[in-house]
């Protein structure tokens, strides 16, 4: 099939497909934060905990 606009190849028309595509990770990266956050508080209460028992 020809190419409605002589002025966009094909790759760049395949790359823009391709972006919207793309799914949104807003919602990961906070999930990762939230996650991560909960790792150290978890070490800094059982730090926390065996420095209160030396």
């Amino acid at each position: 099939m020809a190419n409605p606009n002589p002025h966009v190849t094909d790759s760049e028309t395949v790359a823009h497909k391709k972006k919207e595509e793309e799914p949104v990770l807003t919602g990961t990266l906070v999930l990762v934060l939230i996650l991560g956050f909960l790792i150290v508080a978890s070490w800094v209460g059982v730090f926390g905990l065996y420095v209160s028992r030396l």
